[in-house]
């Protein structure tokens, strides 16, 4: 890659920082959102032909829905539902939050998207302490920042949710394999909020130190 290359897509950068889209911008959705919908596609064909197939099982008697299945608690069932009930919530209103608050950023309009996989990896190293700011790209970077704890507290809601629901699901579950998956998932979610907050805090020193020293050179 020549120099000229790495000119330009730092300039699409800050153009994206700026709030102007570039001439990349309809290209690089495309390719983001064709395998996401066919990725959704498939996924609702496979159930749609699951559900057919279990519906044509009991209808011919092979398959007895209510055998090897002892009836919850009352108790169990309203409060799975109450907990499934709010995390949907959560989580549909954690969303309307982040995309009316500009929290939400899709994949293709994101600051870094128009570097490559070495210099988003630098810009990342930058952000943690772990390697020497680039002055060139430094108000670039901060906008890259800014950008990653935006999203990160607009994910906040949305994992919330979706804790609350899994929660939901393992109270409600009378089988021991799918509570242990649906507990499983929460750990998952659980770390990976870890993981996000400690690069919230990070991102904060990052432009803590960096956007005053910008404002001094002004």
């Amino acid at each position: 890659m020549t120099s000229n290359t790495a000119e330009q897509r730092w300039a699409a950068a800050a153009k994206l920082a700026a709030g102007i889209a570039d001439e990349e911008l309809p290209g690089r959705r495309r390719r983001v959102l064709i395998p996401v919908v066919g990725v959704v596609g498939a996924a609702l064909l496979l159930l749609v032909v699951t559900f057919i197939a279990v519906l044509i099982a009991i209808q011919s008697g092979r398959v007895d829905p209510s055998a090897g299945r002892p009836d919850p608690e009352l108790w169990r069932v309203v409060l799975a539902g109450v907990i499934v009930a709010a995390g949907i919530a959560v989580f549909g209103f954690g969303t309307v939050w982040a995309v009316r608050t500009k929290r939400f950023t899709t994949h293709w309009s994101g600051v870094a998207i128009p570097l490559n996989r070495a210099e988003t990896a630098s810009v990342r190293r930058q952000i943690a302490g772990k390697e020497p700011v680039d002055p060139e790209h430094l108000s670039t970077i901060l906008a890259i920042a800014r950008q990653h704890r935006r999203m990160t507290l607009g994910s906040a809601p949305m994992f919330a949710g979706i804790v609350l629901a899994q929660s939901g699901n393992a109270i409600g579950v009378t089988s021991l394999v799918p509570a242990i998956l649906y507990l499983v998932g929460i750990a998952a979610f659980v770390v990976l909020g870890f993981i996000y907050a400690h690069l919230y805090r990070q991102a904060g020193v990052f432009l803590e130190k960096h956007d005053s020293a910008i404002a001094l050179d002004r």
